[in-house]
């Protein structure tokens, strides 16, 4: 018997095709609210510094509201499709958001975030040497270290050769010698690093760099802070580097930093080597860890 109204069948396709189409439009809705929030923030930090408070305070609250949307939207979309971020961490960041420290600090750490998730510029990830996120509890892990103001640069350049002993004039130069150190320069590369972690009265930090090419670890750098009066001190180092050479943290400010910068062959970091990152606090539920593959 034929039938007057839909069928359900195609119902069922134009629901799932609608809910579809509502991800997608809620996922750049929660970009473009972000990316915004983040603008209005930076603007009001500046602000800030030239003394327009008035300005600086309403560009917190607007810029803190627009970010607070787009992570609203993740959430919304991360729930539908079972990943899910938890609630206790959407209200930890609206939280953060009502502080200062956080437009100055955890702001680069959520751009960071944002360009490494499903909701960074495709343009902007191909030009990226971090690659993004494998999977939403990857993203959720490394948004619950912002929240806690972990911020981490990584970053690789070649090794510059050192042409001044092989070249001493137009007229004199050591052919040979010059071959030699342009190939050993070309076999190398620069790993900078910079951590940036809060001040808290504990906390545990681990540091380990992974090769691609046989899953060495090329370096394993651990870091303890036991009390409010001690300092965050060097426990662990493991790897092909001395314990004399693991770098350590100084205190900033409302920040613990860290930068180093280190040579390896590319041949032992091979073609993606990792760098795993694990993070542990007293505000912390679990351990925390967030994985960076280079591509070198």
């Amino acid at each position: 018997m034929a039938s007057l109204g839909f069928s359900s069948e195609g119902a069922m396709i134009g629901s799932v095709k609608w809910a579809f189409v509502s991800d997608v439009l809620g996922a750049a809705g929660g970009r473009i609210s972000i990316r915004d929030g983040l603008k209005k923030l930076t603007e009001a930090g500046k602000a800030s510094k030239t003394g327009q408070s008035l300005s600086a305070d309403h560009g917190m609250i607007v810029g803190g509201v627009g970010v607070m949307a787009g992570i609203a939207s993740i959430v919304v979309i991360g729930a539908s499709t079972g990943g899910g971020l938890v609630v206790g961490v959407f209200f930890g960041f609206l939280t953060l958001l009502l502080g200062y420290a956080f437009v100055t600090m955890v702001s680069p750490a959520v751009q960071m975030w944002v360009n490494r998730s499903i909701l960074g510029k495709p343009s902007e990830q191909e030009e990226m040497q971090v690659l993004p996120f494998d999977d939403m509890a990857s993203e959720q892990s490394s948004l619950e270290m912002v929240f806690q103001g972990v911020v981490v640069e990584l970053s690789w350049s070649p090794v510059r050769p050192d042409t001044n002993q092989y070249v001493k004039s137009p007229y004199d130069i050591d052919t040979d010698g010059l071959k030699a150190e342009l190939e050993r320069a070309g076999q190398q590369v620069i790993i900078d690093l910079t951590v940036k972690l809060p001040v808290l009265d504990v906390m545990e930090v681990g540091l380990r760099l992974i090769s691609s090419e046989n899953i060495n670890t090329l370096f394993e750098w651990r870091y303890q802070k036991i009390s409010k009066e001690a300092g965050l001190d060097a426990v662990v180092a493991m790897g092909s580097e001395s314990s004399s050479n693991q770098p350590g943290f100084s205190k900033n400010g409302d920040a613990y930093v860290m930068e180093c910068e280190r040579v390896f062959a590319k041949n032992d970091l091979g073609g993606s080597p990792q760098l795993i990152l694990s993070f542990l606090s007293k505000k912390a539920v679990s351990r925390l860890n967030d994985t960076f593959e280079l591509v070198i």
